[in-house]
């Protein structure tokens, strides 16, 4: 036996007589397999950049608009929906903050850390006085139902 592997030299002059250009070694392989990954890398990064600041900016609109609720909501069933939206900016933050921590997204992270202690600040400030816990001058707390007139 000579070692020389004739099935090897004999797809390299298929390959010749063809006209294609020289089979890639193992180590233009391993390269090229390895510029494909990083570049994958890459793009899924900046998907999920992308993805965690649509996410950011959505709640921070929400946390935003509720000091202007255009609706009255001082009792009954605008109250619900009010209280519901209100209850919805720390449910929502904290989604944002396990996605921005799966993904190793510091500045997202500590972003969205600071829209889910402004959400619960915010409903503290608005359920305390229903509660009775806001201002000890008050006589009884706030209505959550609506009385008849």
């Amino acid at each position: 036996m000579t070692g020389i592997d004739w099935d090897v030299e004999l797809r390299k002059i298929t390959r010749e007589y063809d006209g294609l250009p020289p089979a890639p070694s193992t180590g233009e392989l391993r390269a090229r397999r390895a510029a494909e990954q990083r570049d994958q890398d890459r793009r899924q990064r900046v998907t999920s950049l992308v993805g965690a600041w649509m996410r950011i900016g959505l709640v921070a609109a929400l946390a935003a608009s509720l000091p202007w609720w255009p609706y009255p909501h001082r009792c009954g069933l605008q109250l619900g929906a009010y209280a519901s939206s209100i209850v919805l900016v720390p449910f929502a933050s904290m989604w944002v903050v396990g996605c921005t921590w799966q993904r190793r997204l510091a500045r997202s992270h500590a972003l969205t850390i600071a829209l889910l202690v402004y959400g619960l600040a915010f409903a503290a400030l608005r359920f305390a006085p229903r509660l009775g816990h806001a201002d000890p001058t008050l006589v009884a707390p706030v209505a959550w139902r609506c009385t008849a007139r």
